[in-house]
């Protein structure tokens, strides 16, 4: 069982077909995302544990509630990378971007959208809040981000 749990109010979203919420949490400082049933069907699950002084943030749900993608540094490299990981918990995170996004970038609510047919798309502005690139990639292929 966790020493500490900490929610922030912002950091979650209810999945597209208002089942779940996906939240991210500091569980004994270090990261971690939680799918929980709305209306208490079931108990929390924790989807992913980042390593300690990593966090999941802006992340989003795929249309047909299978899949979560968030973004994070959990290479601890100094780069912002997207992984998704299955909304059941039954798979490990994979990374689906490559690691060559600075690690000042904006992200903001919004800015990772998965597509019906499993494009995960993400504006990223790096170094200034007046310029975003636009970037997709899939869902099921770590291969470099399109922009």
């Amino acid at each position: 069982a966790p020493n500490q749990l900490l929610v922030e109010p912002d950091d979650f979203h209810i999945d597209p077909r208002g089942r779940r919420v996906l939240s991210s949490v500091i569980e004994d400082d270090r990261g971690a995302l939680y799918g929980v049933p709305i209306g208490g069907t079931a108990p929390a699950r924790r989807l992913v544990l980042l390593p300690q002084a990593t966090t999941p943030f802006y992340f989003a749900v795929s249309p047909d509630n299978r899949w979560a993608v968030y973004a994070t540094d959990a290479l601890r490299d100094g780069k912002i990378e997207l992984f998704r990981v299955r909304m059941d918990g039954s798979e490990l995170p994979m990374r689906i971007s490559d690691a060559r996004v600075p690690g000042d970038v904006d992200f903001g609510p919004g800015d990772i959208v998965i597509t019906a047919s499993g494009s995960v798309v993400y504006m990223v502005g790096a170094g200034s809040p007046f310029h975003r690139d636009l970037y997709t990639n899939r869902i099921d292929s770590p291969a470099p981000g399109v922009r």
